[in-house]
């Protein structure tokens, strides 16, 4: 597993990233590969899972220069694996009415549960030490749009494999080596399912089924730790113009002057 990710976008996101200290989760509906959101036997299930997405790739990618930044407007992020704020479980459920529970001592969340029990969506990721995967690139249709029900005759139960989503794309996408953190959320009040035995989880889930829930909202956002936020390296994009480079100094000047900025190794060599 890399050390380090690298993420290419632009100064307006840039901008967001650095003053809010976020890195924000989009639903796979929002991903260029239409084929993201698609599963072969629940329409839209994709709208429940949500990504960041990343590559390893120590090396400066041209296809992602041109594909996902403006080419005067460009940046390269650099930050370090799991750069994300971790909260106290027991302190971030204090005020609640989550109590009585059985959890480890110490445990840390990249979730802030304060807000989650006050919502109505939920999520089973804790630590979020597991969230990032390599993704696959594949022929195998069947990887690339799955089937996530799973009938099971001797128990007359059927179960909603939402991890096979967002970790598989066609082959003609490899070029990207992308890593992506995923994050599944379901709609439902958890304080409300601790009081119905969890039937407002297996209602939430059957109608992601049927096609008929809501989708909880249309992007989440995980706050950097400061730790990694200091870490924060910025390469400039090989055709930045001037008027951009110096407003993008500026910016991160104010928000984050720990962070190294450096030039393409492209610059002067491409257009």
């Amino acid at each position: 597993m890399p050390e380090e990710l690298y993420h290419y976008t632009n100064i307006e996101s840039l901008a967001l990233i650095l003053k809010n200290r976020t890195i924000r989760f989009n639903s796979l509906d929002k991903m260029d590969d239409l084929q993201e959101t698609m599963t072969a036997d629940v329409e839209n299930a994709g709208r429940f899972t949500y990504v960041s997405c990343w590559t390893a790739d120590v090396k400066e990618n041209i296809a992602l220069w041109k594909q996902y930044t403006n080419h005067d407007t460009g940046v390269r992020i650099e930050l370090p694996k799991y750069p994300f704020k971790k909260y106290d479980f027991v302190k971030s459920i204090i005020g609640t009415k989550l109590k009585n529970i059985d959890v480890p001592v110490g445990l840390q969340t990249i979730i802030d549960y304060n807000h989650m029990l006050k919502s109505d969506y939920f999520t089973q990721i804790m630590s979020g030490d597991d969230i990032l995967y390599q993704v696959k690139y594949t022929d195998d249709i069947n990887e690339i749009i799955p089937k996530i029900l799973d009938y099971n005759a001797l128990t007359n139960q059927t179960t909603v494999k939402m991890g096979l989503l967002g970790k598989c794309k066609d082959s003609a996408w490899s070029y990207q080596k992308e890593w992506r953190y995923i994050l599944q959320f379901i709609p439902g009040n958890l304080l409300q399912a601790l009081n119905d035995g969890f039937e407002t989880f297996a209602e939430g889930i059957k109608e992601i089924c049927n096609g008929t829930a809501k989708q909880p909202f249309p992007y989440y956002d995980l706050k950097i730790s400061d730790e990694a936020f200091k870490r924060m390296k910025i390469v400039l994009s090989p055709t930045i113009s001037l008027g951009n480079e110096i407003l993008i100094r500026s910016t991160i000047g104010q928000y984050n002057p720990n962070a190294q900025i450096s030039d393409s190794k492209f610059k002067g060599k491409i257009r």
